[in-house]
């Protein structure tokens, strides 16, 4: 449960979080298993929801949006370790500094499945909900620490091309594997 106890912290008090990660020392896949893969499967069951207060959300697109939505969290678990590690090599310089780039990028995503539950959850648009993905590059910033970044100008580019990776990845996956799947391409 410390995975999702550090979640709780990066989200309430992101330096607090980033300080208990660096602590905890899990290796990504105490993260991924601890923390990423059930709130995928929470996110999954989510998913379902709207075809309790939607007529036009039919048992087969909600399936179609449950698998959208997990594959493109964990592609961008993956597009995003492989872009930030190509974009900054000394984030993927050493094993240990691969294990924290990957815990970061795990984390990071984790408050953004995160929204995603609470959007699925919700009936209607929340507007006040969208703008905690604004609050993710706050988050990542504070992270940077964490990382082993230094360099005011390298720490700005890191934070904001990770920032923009987490935010743009998922959603251009889901958005493409609907158009497919709705397509039958």
């Amino acid at each position: 449960m410390s995975v999702i106890k550090n979640l709780f912290l990066i989200t309430v008090s992101p330096q607090l979080g980033w300080d208990d990660i660096n602590k905890s020392g899990h290796t990504t896949r105490t993260v991924l298993q601890g923390g990423m893969f059930p709130m995928l499967a929470v996110l999954a069951l989510v998913s379902f929801v709207p075809m309790l207060y939607e007529e036009d959300w039919t048992m087969s697109r909600c399936v179609i949006h449950a698998i959208a939505e997990l594959s493109s969290f964990i592609a961008a678990l993956y597009i995003v370790s492989f872009l930030l590690g190509g974009f900054f090599s000394e984030l993927s310089k050493s094993h240990s500094s691969t294990i924290r780039m990957n815990n970061y990028i795990a984390y990071n995503l984790m408050f953004l499945v995160f929204i995603e539950i609470l959007n699925n959850s919700m009936a209607y648009l929340f507007p006040p909900l969208l703008f905690l993905y604004l609050y993710l590059p706050v988050i990542a910033s504070k992270g940077i620490e964490y990382l082993g970044v230094t360099g005011e100008k390298l720490i700005w580019r890191v934070v904001l091309t990770a920032s923009a990776l987490m935010l743009a990845i998922p959603y251009i996956v889901r958005k493409l594997l609907e158009m497919i799947i709705y397509t039958g391409a």
